[in-house]
């Protein structure tokens, strides 16, 4: 009789665990806030011609700012931005630094990156010789392509 007693004490907690985890994890832990905010994102392309490009005297670099409308306060503080430039027929993540020599000899870097915050993006181009052997201000960036993605 004990024995018989202590299999029923086993199956009952054995019954008891399964129906405790199964009860759980109800579906509806995990697809309410999924349904209720689904993922979005929006990703669309930004052409800056030679001619879009101003200068800052302050961070002393090259840059061109765009209004995005989708880049609200929530998609900048909690959302996912990146942003890529069209180089070469490749998509580059930013920021992205490039080498070069220049007319008069000598090797020049060039950066390009991208702030953003709400309703804007702003992309800016910095060049540098690394010696101030070169005014730098007048490496005027070329056409860009950019990518924007946004997540949130």
């Amino acid at each position: 009789m004990t024995r018989k007693l202590l299999n029923l004490s086993k199956i009952a907690l054995l019954v008891f665990s399964i129906s405790f985890l199964l009860g759980s994890c109800t579906k509806e832990n995990f697809t309410d806030v999924y349904i209720d905010n689904p993922t979005q994102w929006d990703a669309r392309d930004f052409v800056v011609n030679e001619n879009m490009w101003l200068w800052d005297s302050k961070d002393e670099c090259y840059y061109c700012e765009f209004n995005h409308p989708l880049l609200t306060e929530f998609v900048a503080e909690e959302g996912a931005v990146s942003a890529s430039a069209f180089i070469e027929g490749t998509f580059r993540p930013l920021a992205f630094t490039t080498y070069f020599w220049d007319e008069k000899s000598h090797y020049v870097s060039e950066t390009i990156n991208f702030e953003y915050g709400t309703n804007f993006i702003r992309f800016n181009v910095t060049a540098s010789d690394l010696f101030d052997n070169v005014n730098v201000s007048t490496f005027k960036p070329g056409k860009y392509t950019f990518k924007t993605t946004l997540i949130w």
